[in-house]
């Protein structure tokens, strides 16, 4: 997905710098998170808001979305913006 997004190849060519790739439903960008096949993106800035956790919920209740992938993108995205730095998953 990272070098499809990043060549223009398939259905990813609006990918911009990517972070990381945490699973197969969310890549973390340098300007926020993105779930490619769905096109839905989050920036960053949302993911520093009092209010995420209502917003995460929101997001949570959409049909597509696993919500172990999507907190574990959002943690990562989220441990990035505030300047920290995570453990692999693995």
């Amino acid at each position: 997905m990272a070098i499809e997004g990043r060549t223009g190849i398939a259905g990813y060519s609006s990918l911009e710098p990517i972070v990381e790739v945490p699973n197969d439903q969310w890549v973390v960008m340098t300007s926020g998170i993105i779930a490619p096949e769905a096109g839905y993106f989050i920036p960053n800035a949302r993911l520093l808001e009092d209010d995420d956790y209502e917003f995460r919920n929101h997001v949570r209740r959409k049909v597509w979305v696993d919500s172990d992938k999507f907190e574990q993108a959002w943690d990562v995205a989220a441990a990035l913006e505030k300047g920290g730095s995570r453990e692999p998953p693995f």
